[in-house]
């Protein structure tokens, strides 16, 4: 966690960054995929785990490989070449299905009923437990934390962040303001209490 000088200059409050890029996959979306996989029965685990998205499917392989499980990762032929090198450099079997993340999505459920893979998806309850290890280490390394801005696109960030703030401090704020990025619209949500 670093303090941004810049942000805190134009808030006139000490405003703090964590780093969630400096992970091996560049990305926070492998402390879901571990915690999934590492929650998975031994039989389980042999059968393998697959996902249907090329960011968190990077997550997926690296901790697939780390622990000598298999990996398919199913995506769209939209998905870009690098992308497509690092799940490789994985092991990641990869399949590129159709042209959205929908069909990639569908087939990656037909391996979970042909094969047995388990589906690693974002809104996984273990996913976000994993995820909430982010809200820990706030309180952790910020005790007296008042405010938290998370970003949003499938919300298994904002939800594990979330739950773990109110369940360590069940008198954190009870109400975020949610701004998520959709086809170059900002939309704004409020969201209610958190339970």
């Amino acid at each position: 966690m670093i303090q941004s000088t810049i942000l805190s200059e134009k808030t006139g409050r000490p405003v703090f960054l964590k780093l969630e890029n400096v992970h091996e996959v560049g990305a926070f979306k492998v402390r879901g995929a571990a915690n999934k996989i590492l929650s998975l029965s031994e039989k389980k685990k042999t059968w393998g785990c697959n996902f249907f998205n090329w960011n968190h499917g990077i997550a997926v392989a690296y901790v697939a490989k780390k622990i000598g499980i298999d990996a398919v990762v199913c995506i769209s032929n939209r998905v870009p070449k690098a992308k497509i090198d690092s799940l490789k450099r994985l092991g990641a079997q990869i399949e590129i299905v159709g042209d959205s993340q929908d069909a990639a999505g569908e087939r990656c459920y037909e391996l979970e009923r042909g094969k047995g893979l388990t589906v690693i998806q974002f809104d996984d309850p273990h996913v976000m437990a994993g995820q909430g290890t982010i809200g820990l280490e706030l309180l952790e390394d910020l005790p007296n934390l008042t405010d938290v801005i998370v970003p949003l696109s499938g919300g298994g960030l904002l939800s594990g962040i979330g739950l773990a703030l109110k369940w360590i401090d069940r008198y954190f704020p009870e109400s975020l303001t949610v701004f998520k990025k959709w086809e170059g619209k900002t939309v704004q949500n409020a969201v209610g209490p958190l339970q």
